[in-house]
């Protein structure tokens, strides 16, 4: 994102949701799809053999195989994930609603990793544009 002005703007640390739940490349989707359940999530971060998170499934993936007539009992976590998905850090500012809608429209999964050090601290979904989009229109709401 490029900075437009010197003055405090909303971080993506302001707008992500802390909820991060994550899967080994290795689970079954049907475990992957009782994790989103339990933690009541619609996305799980894929972690590899050696704890790097090498991509996302969201609960559409899995709906995408069920209407697809794909049998999900015998993929694993690795046979359907997203890759590579879109991150970003903590602190980086927001300086306005059109840049983060070009930003989330380049993932195919509708969501952004929000990472401090590296590590995946939270997630910024599509959904959070569409309810600022809604509200803004009865409110000023302004990244300050």
């Amino acid at each position: 994102m490029s900075s437009k002005t010197s003055e405090k703007s909303a971080t993506f640390e302001d707008i992500m949701s802390p909820t991060v739940v994550f899967c080994s490349i290795d689970d079954l989707i049907p475990q992957v799809a009782k994790l989103m359940r339990d933690k009541w999530t619609d996305s799980v971060f894929v972690r590899d053999k050696n704890d790097k998170v090498v991509g996302i499934i969201t609960d559409g993936i899995i709906w995408d195989l069920v209407a697809r007539e794909k049998d999900p009992r015998i993929l694993k976590a690795k046979d359907v994930m997203y890759k590579p998905f879109i991150s970003v850090k903590a602190e980086e500012p927001i300086y306005s609603i059109e840049e983060f809608r070009d930003l989330i429209n380049k993932s195919k999964v509708k969501r952004v990793a929000v990472t401090r050090d590296d590590i995946i601290i939270g997630v910024v979904r599509k959904k959070f544009l569409e309810r600022f989009k809604r509200y803004s229109r009865h409110f000023k709401v302004e990244f300050s």
